[in-house]
């Protein structure tokens, strides 16, 4: 019943928001395990079939990385260490403008999911994605292992493309400890 309402309770919410506009904001997270393994979850309530980076709302007055943090801690149960703001995506959907912070941090606790809004977290190496995960989960990983393929650390609100462009037009490669061969 549960999992009846929340997509109910999610089609409703879109149709409110294509009415009432506000700017909204929320964060993604690109969580870590010890063995450098990649969390995901796949949710009950919008392509439950779908693999995806642990995601949700942020509060008014609430920071990206305390955000992630608690979006961890209620999706998974799961403590987020190392908290980072990565960069920012701007998109629109479900009918406003939105803007996603993308966090990375890392977890030392294996990841248990809810059973209500999470039917299923783990961790996976990059190098062993499932087969179903979205294109928006694999484009924002591959934006992160590009980020830390390069020699700088890079601020959040420089976009990791200009960098790579920089790179090749001095003929350089990105390199780092986390670039995968």
């Amino acid at each position: 019943l549960h999992r009846a309402l929340l997509k109910v309770a999610r089609k409703a919410l879109m149709f409110w928001r294509t009415i009432h506009y506000r700017p909204g904001g929320g964060c993604t997270l690109i969580v870590e395990n010890e063995h450098g393994h990649i969390l995901l979850v796949r949710h009950s309530y919008c392509e439950p079939e779908t693999w995806m980076l642990p995601a949700g709302r942020m509060r008014r007055r609430e920071w990206p990385a305390e955000a992630a943090s608690r979006e961890l801690r209620e999706e998974v149960e799961c403590d987020l260490s190392d908290a980072m703001l990565l960069e920012f995506e701007d998109a629109s959907y479900w009918g406003r403008q939105h803007r996603t912070y993308i966090v990375g941090g890392v977890t030392r606790m294996p990841p248990r999911a809810d059973k209500r809004e999470i039917e299923e977290a783990e961790f996976f190496p990059l190098s062993m994605l499932p087969e179903t995960v979205s294109e928006p989960t694999l484009a924002r990983l591959e934006r992160w292992r590009l980020r830390n393929s390069l020699t700088i650390p890079v601020p959040p609100f420089i976009r990791y493309e200009y960098l790579v462009a920089l790179y090749a037009e001095e003929g350089q490669q990105p390199r780092g400890p986390r670039a995968l061969a």
